[in-house]
Formats: C-alpha cells, sequence, structure tokens
C-alpha cells in the first residue's frame, strides 16, 4: 500500500485492510490495521505567553488577562494546554490573588490565542511591587517559545 505525504500537522492516521473471498484456509483474522504517524512536528507552531502588569486597585478584585499565542494557526486536531500560577513575591493565600489552574484548556484549529484571567485582589497597604507566575505545561501540538508568564501587581496605594 502506498501513503502520500504531506506537510499538514496533523493527528495519526489509520487504514483498515480486509482479507476476503479465500480459499483452501481459514481466516483467524480478516483485518489488519496500519497506522500512517504523523511526521510533520518540524512545522508545528510555537507557543509563548504574555506577562502583564497593572496596578492592584485598593479593594475588591481585578482580572490580569493573560495571552497564550502560537506563531501560526493551530493544527487540525487543536493545540491543548494546561495552566497554573505559583506564588513569586505575591501570595495566593495571603490575599494577594486568586490561585488558578487548570486543564485541558484548547486553541482550536485554524486559531492563533486563548486568553484567560488571573484576579488580583486590592488593598490599601503602601507595599511595593509583587509578583506571580503562569506556567503553561502538558502542551500538545505546539513546540513550547515561552512557558512562563509574569504577572506583576503593581501599588496603587
Amino acid at each position: 500500500m502506498l501513503v502520500n505525504g504531506d506537510t499538514a500537522v496533523e493527528g495519526n492516521e489509520t487504514v483498515l485492510v480486509n482479507v476476503t473471498s479465500v480459499s483452501n484456509a481459514t481466516i483467524a483474522d480478516g483485518q489488519g490495521i496500519g497506522t500512517i504517524t504523523n511526521d510533520d512536528s518540524a512545522t508545528l507552531p510555537t507557543l509563548s505567553i504574555s506577562n502583564v502588569s497593572d496596578s492592584e486597585g485598593t479593594g475588591g478584585t481585578k482580572g490580569f488577562s493573560f495571552l497564550v499565542t502560537l506563531s501560526a494557526a493551530a493544527p487540525a486536531d487543536g493545540v491543548t494546554f494546561d495552566i497554573a500560577t505559583t506564588d513569586g513575591t505575591a501570595i495566593a493565600a495571603t490575599g494577594d490573588y486568586v490561585a488558578k489552574s487548570q486543564t485541558g484548556q484548547t486553541i482550536t484549529a485554524g486559531n492563533t490565542s486563548f486568553s484567560f484571567e488571573v484576579l488580583v485582589i486590592g488593598d490599601a497597604a503602601n507595599e511595593p511591587a509583587e509578583t506571580f507566575l503562569v506556567n503553561v505545561t502538558s502542551v500538545v501540538n505546539a513546540t513550547i517559545a515561552d512557558d512562563q508568564g509574569q504577572g506583576t501587581i503593581n501599588n496603587d496605594d
């Protein structure tokens, strides 16, 4: 069987071959499965996450909008990844921001970005700028250019 090559980034594909009309023999297994393995990973887009810097406000919450981008459109199967915050000098447990962890986030086929918010909790304390990190892990169908965004909470008190 001949397989035509291409440069499309796509999932692995399968082809079934059936054996029929056998004479003078018994068919023990009449179907074979061939797997066409995608070998176009060199053409996968690269993934990056933005940094965000903003004031915290004096009360309530404020959304810091992070953007995950691809260098080219997502392939046919899309790009999936997980995101999770990590404390820096800003500490979620002490009320600087709301920790976030999400699995299975997707940039669908043909698209190039995904945005999400991390909530920062405002206060009236005069303090230096604080930071937290957002890590992108478990990336599928893209290579990683920058897998860590930084949120900088600027003092405005």
